[in-house]
């Protein structure tokens, strides 16, 4: 077997593998999504299910299984986003259910694999602004103010906006948009200073050669 055989042979495995784990990783995202949304569905409050973070739950799903990384890397700038709200609302209505983290850090993490595997598209984060704010106006006028899911009725600390009003929903949209812009700003760093790392031994190996 010549060296170009050997060397398509090793890319067609890693390729292969590439893709086991990623199918892997959105198997593993659809579960943790049927096990929390049918926790909400069980207690009698499915309107949870438009919660930004199990929306994006099944973004990061969908875009791992069907190999689209605009998707999943979409969804996963919104749990990125969404994760440390999750946090203050615990914090801030004393609300826990025990199945929340298989969403917020387990298909982020699984969301975040994909990250590796597939990239990141230059305007998810874009992509990730018009899902929520067309998820924010659904929430406002199927959700009470009592249920206040996305936070669409009122802030935690009515710090911005009055109550029962679409009055701080610009700054809700602003406010992910600017998080998930950074959060990918940050992200594509960190994956292109990786892909650099593993290129140098790659390319000291040619030079010998």
């Amino acid at each position: 077997m010549s060296l170009n055989d050997t060397q398509l042979s090793s890319n067609d495995l890693k390729r292969t593998n590439t893709a086991r784990l990623r199918v892997a990783l959105g198997v593993l995202a659809i579960i943790f999504y049927l096990i929390h949304g049918g926790c909400h569905v069980a207690v009698g409050a499915p309107k949870n299910l438009l919660w930004a973070c199990l929306i994006a739950n099944v973004m990061v799903a969908a875009g791992l299984l069907m190999a689209n990384s605009g998707w999943s890397a979409s969804g996963t700038l919104i749990l990125c986003v969404g994760t440390p709200s999750w946090l203050v609302d615990v914090v801030a209505t004393g609300e826990f259910m025990p199945t929340s983290p298989l969403v917020h850090f387990g298909t982020l993490a699984c969301g975040l694999g994909g990250v590796a595997l597939m990239g990141i598209p230059r305007f998810s984060w874009f992509r990730g602004v018009l899902v929520i704010a067309f998820l924010l106006l659904i929430s406002f006028f199927v959700s009470t103010a009592a249920e206040n899911i996305n936070v669409v009725h009122h802030s935690w600390f009515s710090i911005v906006g009055s109550e029962n009003s679409l009055e701080h929903l610009p700054y809700l949209v602003l406010g992910w948009g600017v998080g998930m812009w950074g959060v990918q700003w940050l992200l594509s760093a960190i994956r292109e200073g990786c892909t650099k790392k593993r290129s140098l031994p790659m390319e000291a190996n040619v030079e010998l050669a």
